[in-house]
């Protein structure tokens, strides 16, 4: 893993940018071996350095590197690691608007019981 981030030129601040990882989660795996618990955060420095998913787990169980891929550039990277951030933001404003959802179905049913109260009887719909 360092030999592959070295030869595409990446510090380990960079990497962990790319990867939306902590700069100590890189630290970590390279220097002392830690790996992270989560296999969805070893694709994404795997994704980082451009392998498929799944090819950082099996570097670390001693598989071999599987054959060439075309280098990713630094832009391609940068691209890549702006549309994940695109979609985590959208991901995080479609849970948002789902709890709005859910404030606004309980202020209507509070109005229509309110409504319901104040005449005394039922409201039509």
């Amino acid at each position: 893993m360092e030999q592959a981030r070295l030869e595409q030129g990446l510090s380990k601040h960079d990497l962990a940018r790319l990867a939306r990882v902590a700069r100590p989660t890189i630290s970590r795996l390279i220097n002392h071996g830690m790996v992270p618990s989560r296999a969805a955060t070893l694709d994404r420095i795997g994704s980082a350095l451009g392998w498929e998913a799944g090819t950082c787990a099996a570097l670390l169980a001693g598989q071999p590197l599987p054959g060439p891929r075309a280098p990713v550039t630094r832009s391609a990277q940068l691209v890549a690691a702006r549309l994940t951030e695109i979609a985590e933001e959208a991901r995080s404003a479609a849970g948002a608007a789902e709890q709005s959802i859910l404030r606004l179905k309980t202020i209507e049913e509070r109005a229509r019981a309110a409504a319901q109260f104040v005449l005394g009887g039922s409201v039509a719909d």
